[in-house]
């Protein structure tokens, strides 16, 4: 075995979650090609238009030759993904964290906790949303980001609790 890939094994074993991968992250390393240029064309694309430069030569191979680097960096770190999960699969950790897993079960938070979620994520959503409305004329106001904060909290707390009740 090659030296950089047991420094990276001593590193996720030292590191990692111990956990099953999600489906995104068995997606991405069954498709590394498609991961590449799927993330490198949305990037290109984003540069292009942060930039304004649709119509701009210089601008736009400037966003090509950094949409096929970041595509190259991704292809590169969804095959090693790739690599890693063969590996972890060949050595059986896979089914340790089965077994782990099946033991280990989530408690419910208490009410406490989640009314400090609630408030925590309605003062990030308000605050993000009263910087965004800053750039606007007329700016938004400060109630306005604080209701539309609430609103966007408990539409996705509601979301939660749907897809939590339907997992039962």
């Amino acid at each position: 075995m090659r030296r950089w890939q047991k420094v990276l094994l001593a590193v996720d074993r030292r590191l990692g979650t111990g956990e099953l991968p999600t489906r995104l992250e068995l997606t991405v390393a069954r498709h590394p090609v498609r991961t590449g240029v799927v993330c490198g064309i949305v990037l290109a694309v984003a540069f292009i238009w942060a930039l304004s430069g649709f119509d701009d030569p210089g601008v736009l191979f400037q966003a090509a030759l950094f949409g096929a680097g970041m595509g190259l960096f991704l292809w590169g770190a969804a095959r090693l993904t790739r690599w890693q999960q063969a590996y972890d699969a060949r050595t059986g950790r896979y089914e340790e964290a089965r077994q782990a897993a099946a033991w280990k079960r989530a408690e419910p938070l208490s009410p406490g906790a989640v009314a400090l979620r609630l408030l925590g994520v309605w003062v990030v959503m308000s605050g993000a949303l009263w910087a965004i409305g800053s750039l606007d004329d007329p700016p938004w106001g400060l109630l306005w980001s604080a209701v539309f904060g609430a609103l966007i909290v408990v539409v996705s707390f509601t979301a939660a609790w749907l897809k939590q009740k339907r997992s039962r």
